[in-house]
């Protein structure tokens, strides 16, 4: 019966040299110092982002402010515009209704 064995990767490692060994724990802490940079270089990118995400909603808080404020004022000069168009207009209904009184009550007594 042939025999399984557990970790085929242990039996490559005791097939190593010491020399072989000293070589792959070179290499492995030169991986290892290569993923840290490139980890630390990952989480500056990472805060970068999300403080340009902060100040992008910020912006987009301020322009929605402004754009508020803008039509807000918009309207409000244009309650005004037809508030003045309405009053000149009663004024002008007024007049006409004074003057369509006086040409009713003259035309009544040229008909006596």
């Amino acid at each position: 019966m042939s025999e399984v064995r557990a970790n085929p990767m242990s039996d490559q490692l005791e097939a190593l040299t010491p020399a072989d060994l000293e070589v792959v724990v070179e290499l492995q802490k030169a991986e290892l110092d290569r993923l840290l940079r490139d980890n630390a270089r990952l989480q500056e990118r990472v805060a970068q982002l999300l403080a340009l995400q902060e100040r992008e909603q910020i912006l987009r808080q301020q322009m929605q402010s402004i754009l508020g404020n803008a039509s807000r004022a918009k309207r409000l000069g244009d309650q005004r515009d037809l508030k003045a168009r309405a009053l000149a207009a009663e004024r002008r209904y007024g007049r006409l209704k004074e003057a369509l009184t006086l040409l009713v009550s003259a035309m009544e007594r040229g008909q006596r």
